[in-house]
């Protein structure tokens, strides 16, 4: 498989594409999708939950968030619920409230 240049990702990214962002073999050996959030249409959010299954992020200001009435992450709340470790996050899933406390 040809892998693209970093110049190429970001330029597919300035276009609204979505790109795969792969970790190293030895780690995780995984991908993520990845587009410009302000680019990001119903159907690409759609495309990111219906074949790639994790956690769709976005960048949020603390205004937006407090409007939401997003809480802090609450690792005791959520233990679990993420494949990766939480410490990167930090706010909750969005979708927090509709699980089991």
């Amino acid at each position: 498989m040809a892998l693209n240049s970093i110049e190429e990702l970001v330029e597919d990214i300035r276009q609204g594409k979505m790109v795969i962002l792969m970790d190293d073999e030895d780690r995780e050996n995984e991908g993520d999708l990845i587009m410009a959030a302000e680019l990001c249409q119903p159907e690409h959010i759609n495309f990111m939950a219906k074949h790639a299954r994790g956690l769709i992020c976005m960048p949020m200001s603390r205004e937006r968030c407090g409007l939401l009435k997003l809480p802090r992450w609450r690792r005791a709340m959520v233990r679990g619920l993420v494949p990766s470790s939480p410490s990167r996050l930090k706010r909750p899933p969005a979708d927090h409230r509709h699980l089991r406390r």
